[in-house]
């Protein structure tokens, strides 16, 4: 007898992240135009360990053991060096920073979609529009499930 297990369709982890307002207001002022979404997904359960894995040991080397405070790496505390970010006003620590950061990607097993909307384009082109956001995500799964 074969297993059911045998049947199961592919299951992937999947992380989405997103720039921008999800709102249909200010439309005119470019900060809130736009809308992406970011799909970052990985196909096999190693993959995605060994990602967390070497993620946690780069963060723990940049900034040391915190497990009461995890460093999130958050585009604005990082840019404007705010937070534990604030180690990266030393020169030295940025460059290890950075090439450490860009060594954990390189390594790493995934892939990536990047799905943005111009809502103010999206809004005059339908009468009813979607959700920016659910509208992104789908087109974000879609995309997924077909690739």
């Amino acid at each position: 007898m074969i297993g059911t297990s045998e049947f199961r369709p592919p299951r992937y982890r999947l992380y989405i992240d997103e720039s921008g307002d999800h709102a249909y207001n200010l439309l005119n002022l470019l900060p809130y135009r736009y809308l992406a979404l970011l799909g970052v997904w990985f196909r096999q359960v190693d993959d995605y360990v060994n990602f967390a894995d070497s993620l946690e040991r780069f963060k723990r080397d940049i900034f040391g053991p915190r497990p009461d405070k995890p460093v999130i790496l958050h585009r604005n505390d990082i840019i404007y060096k705010k937070g534990p970010f604030v180690r990266l006003l030393d020169t030295d620590i940025h460059s290890k920073f950075d090439a450490g950061l860009l060594n954990v990607i390189r390594n790493a097993n995934f892939l990536t979609i990047c799905i943005l909307i111009d809502k103010q384009r999206h809004k005059k082109q339908y009468k009813y529009p979607a959700h920016p956001y659910h509208y992104c995500l789908t087109a974000m799964l879609e995309r997924i499930v077909v690739g």
